[in-house]
């Protein structure tokens, strides 16, 4: 490997994050500093500074690391020597003697910069998580270094041309190779037309939840007709197609349309029983895989999903299965409350003998917003819910 030519002991002056970057961090943790205030002003007035679960979220998940991010991006600076590279930054720093390299992994912004992890023979690696200002004289060396991301892919075609699923030669392999490289780019059409349809126009919206949750095992089918040609890991290196995008996305938009749009008095138990019906679908996915292609962080990663999964074929199934007569509750309307933009929001509140579990507050469409002012008398219908998760919806009162 390539030594870096250096006119002093000292080495390069020390290479910034981009402009860009923390530019964006100082946005961003202004932003979060801005909601913060917000609501604690809110949360003042109300008298809740303590017991609001929303500020102190709003806190830890959203000013702290913002703030950290932003300490980060300004004071983080990479060294280059002629012996090491070293990686400044105010919570320790980290130095890597160039004797000790073995390679270089990459991973790309959409900028196109590269974010490097480099990899000694012995010990941690040493990754950029964020992109920094550099010279010809660092991309020369950086350049010089063996490519391990190449290696691997290199690896992964030789291991697949010597595959007998997929065909009795190696040309004969590279050729379905190629066949199921070509198929894998619908799965990531399917998901793009998943996705259009769940958020612009959820109608036949019954049809919808069916296709949400019969994606992910039509998904896990396509790899299996496939004979191992296609891969639904998430490993950069595996020279396999990818066909993950419609299992991957399916779940998180059942999960988003069941939450936004029915309302279940008991949303925690379905959540539990969520995680039971997402059982079959993870165990699924790890008989599709290899034993190479099962470490511990992939299958939690795979289980997070099932779980949402789970719970949104719980809820729908609950309630498009409910054939029960439900019970009515009429009730009279004392306030409206509308929010508009993005996030878009539109709730009634009523008065009255309403079903427990719920609070007075109901959310409507525009339209049935539109048409009711308070003192006007509707009806909560709750229905007993086919697998005993009682679920309530706001409509007119029966003639």
């Amino acid at each position: 490997m390539d030594e870096p030519q250096q006119s002093g002991a000292a080495g390069t002056s020390p290479y910034r994050v981009t402009t860009r970057v923390r530019v964006f961090a100082t946005a961003l943790a202004a932003l979060a500093g801005l909601i913060f205030h917000l609501l604690l002003r809110l949360s003042r007035d109300a008298g809740q500074v303590g017991g609001n679960p929303l500020l102190w979220g709003c806190l830890l998940l959203g000013v702290l690391p913002a703030t950290w991010f932003a300490v980060v991006a300004w004071t983080s600076r990479l060294q280059l020597s002629a012996t090491a590279l070293t990686l400044h930054h105010p919570f320790g720093g980290r130095e890597l003697r160039l004797a000790e390299l073995r390679g270089v992994r990459s991973r790309y912004t959409r900028s196109g910069r590269r974010l490097a992890r480099f990899e000694p023979r012995h010990g941690r690696p040493l990754s950029l998580l964020l992109p920094y200002t550099t010279d010809h004289r660092y991309e020369r060396w950086l350049a010089s270094l063996p490519d391990l991301d190449a290696d691997d892919r290199a690896a992964s075609t030789a291991v697949l041309l010597h595959d007998p699923r997929l065909g009795a030669d190696p040309a004969a392999r590279a050729r379905q190779l190629a066949r199921w490289s070509r198929i894998a780019r619908w799965d990531d059409g399917a998901a793009m037309l998943l996705l259009t349809w769940t958020l612009l126009w959820p109608h036949p919206y019954a049809w919808v939840l069916a296709t949400l949750a019969a994606a992910p095992w039509l998904a896990l089918l396509l790899a299996w007709l496939s004979g191992g040609a296609l891969r639904i890991n998430l490993r950069r290196h595996d020279a396999r197609p990818q066909a993950v995008s419609v299992l991957l996305i399916a779940p998180m938009l059942l999960v988003m349309r069941t939450a936004f749009d029915l309302d279940l008095l008991d949303w925690g138990r379905a959540c539990l029983l969520g995680v039971l019906a997402g059982l079959p679908l993870l165990l699924a996915i790890v008989v599709a895989q290899r034993a190479d292609e099962r470490p511990l962080g992939a299958t939690i990663f795979h289980a997070v999903f099932c779980c949402l999964y789970g719970a949104g074929v719980v809820a729908a199934g609950n309630v498009l299965l409910d054939r029960a007569a439900p019970g009515v509750f009429p009730a009279r309307v004392v306030d409206r409350h509308a929010t508009h933009g993005k996030g878009a929001s539109y709730k009634l509140r009523l008065s009255g003998a309403l079903p427990a579990g719920h609070d007075d507050w109901y959310a409507v469409s525009p339209s049935r917003y539109d048409a009711t002012r308070p003192g006007h008398t509707v009806c909560v219908w709750r229905h007993p819910g086919a697998l005993g998760l009682p679920w309530v919806v706001l409509a007119d009162c029966p003639d």
